[in-house]
């Protein structure tokens, strides 16, 4: 991120210069109607200017926070470690994805069966479908179950990861601490 942001800083102001350089020459050919070269040239400036300071604020950002990324890859480390010696602990995200496919496809079947509720009445014409009062609050139960549900799974999802990762953490033989949470 901060080699893309210093490349595009340093691209606009090369594009600002080259631009101004033509405008210039334009100017000096004794050229008219130069008022959109103009405000192109001025907007890449503006451009430049806001990517510099944006620039600027993501280094200090950085030179700032190093001792917190330097725990922040500690960490992964430790994580990549806990992922080696259970690397079924991959597949469990897969589980959830397919636990929570199977609630979908349930979710739409039965909003489509409350949708679909309701009683014929007959009119001169014909017959008219009308939904009864407690159908209609159905539908909003069911999206709220349907909420519930899901949240529900990702939250087993996260309490058996924590709980595999906490247990291999605390139990592993020869524990040594890598690193210093204080």
């Amino acid at each position: 991120m901060v080699v893309g942001s210093i490349g595009g800083t340093a691209y606009l102001w090369v594009q600002w210069y080259l631009h101004d350089q033509k405008l210039k020459e334009e100017r000096e050919k004794g050229a008219e109607f130069l008022d959109g070269l103009e405000t192109f040239v001025r907007n890449l400036m503006i451009g430049a200017i806001v990517a510099t300071i944006f620039t600027l604020l993501l280094l200090a950002l950085l030179i700032a926070m190093r001792n917190r990324i330097r725990l922040v890859i500690a960490l992964f480390k430790e994580a990549g470690k806990a992922v080696a010696a259970m690397p079924l602990l991959m597949f469990q995200p897969l589980w959830t994805c397919l636990w929570l496919c199977v609630v979908g496809i349930v979710w739409v079947t039965g909003f489509a069966l409350i949708l679909t509720a309701g009683e014929p009445r007959k009119k001169n014409d014909g017959v008219i479908f009308v939904t009864m009062p407690f159908i209609e609050h159905m539908r909003w139960y069911h999206v709220f179950a349907f909420l519930w549900v899901t949240q529900f799974i990702l939250a087993c999802q996260d309490v058996t990861i924590a709980g595999a990762v906490a247990q291999w953490y605390f139990t592993r033989s020869g524990l040594h601490q890598d690193i210093k949470v204080s």
